[in-house]
């Protein structure tokens, strides 16, 4: 289950107003980074039995299947997805704050 990445939450990472295919874009390297991130925190989680069948899922399972499973075997999974979009936000938050004139890098 992934976070909804839309207009709030492009305009959260300072990242509004951008035009559609570039949104679209955006949606696709955000959801690929989060994937990632949550992949990370989630495998120090699990046994070596889980992460076979969780390497499994990721190579022949649906993107229905994996979450599902995810659910089932990762307690705080859902807690996990929204740490990572949270701390994506703020760290995007922070870039385009130092990357305007007068600001400061956090």
């Amino acid at each position: 289950m992934q976070p909804q990445v839309d207009d709030q939450f492009l305009s959260a990472m300072g990242l509004d107003g951008l035009p559609e295919d570039q949104k679209e874009e955006m949606v696709a390297t955000i959801l690929r980074t989060l994937d990632m991130s949550v992949a990370q925190r989630v495998s120090d989680q699990l046994t070596e039995e889980q992460l076979g069948q969780f390497d499994q899922l990721l190579d022949s399972g649906t993107e229905e299947q994996i979450s599902q499973w995810m659910s089932q075997n990762v307690h705080n999974y859902q807690q996990i997805i929204e740490e990572e979009a949270q701390k994506m936000k703020d760290e995007a938050q922070a870039d385009v704050q130092a990357a305007r004139p007068g600001g400061t890098p956090q």
